[in-house]
């Protein structure tokens, strides 16, 4: 890793003021995103939920807990109680985005960070293909996206696993394995351990990227679509070549590009749109 991928990013996103929370399970990911981010000097708490699913989960959250508590962060754990039935990935998705909007309330952490990279990308588009997504729908995650008035952001989301793992290893850091992401009950697990592997022996190693690719292309589609009709409800109209400069410093999060249009003065700024000085409501993931 010749640079760190979290300091464009947060110089892009962060306000510099309010403080954010980490995700954290200890595992490889997060902890290299955590130590990634101990490289800039930031107002930080760590979140890790114990899923009470393995005997060892109760022993890992406290070593987190010392682990957090020694380099001076602040920490906040849930413990789960015994979740069974159908869909258990899901369920637990769901208590991780319930944690973490109560903290934010509690905190007014501008975002959470989460540590998926490139290869979850790769997991999550191959997974809505075969599920019969529609062609806008198979973008994947987006680096940033608002859930119910609470900020989620994604640093390592073009940056390979494998990369991670070398980082670690490089700066001889340790970290937890949950054996539960090798269970084959799990769909994800089986995608991780089975159907990957297949896929990169019989069509080459680039299968993880190619689909990352196929993944930004179709967000990207849908964002201009997005743009496109939140303009037009606002009674602006862009030619393609327009729609196109927008949308990039809208991502971008420019200052102060000014289109002059019959409409009037339409400006981009930090991520927002204004014409004649009136916000617009237009939205992009």
């Amino acid at each position: 890793m010749k640079e760190n991928p979290v300091i464009p990013f947060l110089r892009k996103y962060w306000n510099q003021e309010q403080p954010l929370l980490l995700g954290f399970s200890g595992g490889p990911d997060s902890m290299a995103l955590l130590h990634l981010l101990l490289q800039v000097k930031l107002p930080l708490h760590l979140a890790h939920i114990d899923h009470g699913m393995r005997e060892e989960s109760r022993e890992e959250a406290e070593r987190i807990a010392s682990y957090a508590k020694k380099l001076g962060l602040p920490f906040h754990l849930r413990t789960l109680r015994e979740i069974t039935g159908s869909n258990l990935e899901e369920r637990f998705r769901e208590e991780r985005r319930q944690f973490f909007h109560e903290l934010c309330g509690e905190f007014s952490f501008q975002a959470v960070l989460l540590a998926h990279h490139a290869d979850d990308q790769a997991e999550v588009v191959l997974k809505r293909i075969l599920e019969g997504s529609r062609l806008y729908n198979i973008g994947g995650m987006a680096p940033t996206d608002e859930q119910e008035g609470v900020n989620f952001w994604r640093p390592l989301l073009g940056m390979r696993k494998e990369i991670l793992l070398n980082f670690l290893e490089k700066k001889k850091i340790a970290f937890f394995e949950d054996q539960t992401n090798k269970n084959l009950h799990y769909l994800r697990a089986r995608m991780r351990e089975e159907i990957f592997p297949f896929l990169e022996e019989k069509f080459g190693k680039q299968v993880r990227n190619s689909l990352c690719r196929l993944g930004e292309e179709a967000r990207g589609e849908k964002n201009r679509l997005k743009l496109a009709y939140s303009l037009e409800q606002e009674g602006v109209k862009l030619n393609s070549d327009q729609l196109s400069k927008v949308l990039s410093h809208l991502q971008n999060r420019s200052r102060n590009k000014k289109f002059l249009l019959k409409e009037g003065e339409l400006e981009v700024d930090s991520g927002s749109i204004f014409l004649n000085t009136r916000a617009l409501n237009t939205k992009i993931c």
